[in-house]
């Protein structure tokens, strides 16, 4: 039996090259804990990172960052790559409410996004492309 990724937890990451990133990492609570996979996998992947800035009257702003819109499931981050992180826990509410929001407000509620089909295909396929769930996780390839 294979197990899949059960569970998520809100991170803040500092990513060479990214700046501060908060997103969803995945993990297996069977086999692992959300603290085992950011010190010690080397590949961590991040559901819907969006950029954390901070602004002189706003204060922390929460917006979501260009790789959200490129891609319809996680991004995978290397962690020789990642100068700190902060788990959910440890977040300030104002942050966390925030992503919160984008997340609800940008993550469809039917929980599938549909990857456009060319022009080009054949007009006999079905259209609407591949369905990909965010809730559940999917095995590599799927």
């Amino acid at each position: 039996m294979k197990l899949g990724l059960n569970a998520r937890e809100i991170v803040l990451f500092e990513i060479a090259g990214l700046g501060l990133i908060i997103g969803q990492i995945q993990y297996n609570r069977q086999t692992e804990t959300a603290l085992f996979v950011l010190e010690k996998a080397q590949y961590v992947d991040l559901l819907f990172p969006c950029v954390v800035t901070y602004d002189n009257q706003q204060g922390p702003v929460v917006r979501p960052h260009i790789l959200t819109i490129l891609t319809t499931s996680t991004i995978r981050i290397n962690r020789n790559n990642v100068s700190c992180f902060i788990m959910e826990n440890d977040l300030t509410p104002g942050v966390m409410k925030q992503y919160s929001e984008l997340l609800m407000t940008n993550v469809p509620k039917t929980n599938v996004r549909h990857l456009p089909v060319k022009d080009d295909d054949d007009p006999n396929k079905p259209k609407g492309g591949k369905i990909i769930s965010l809730k559940q996780p999917h095995k590599n390839g799927d």
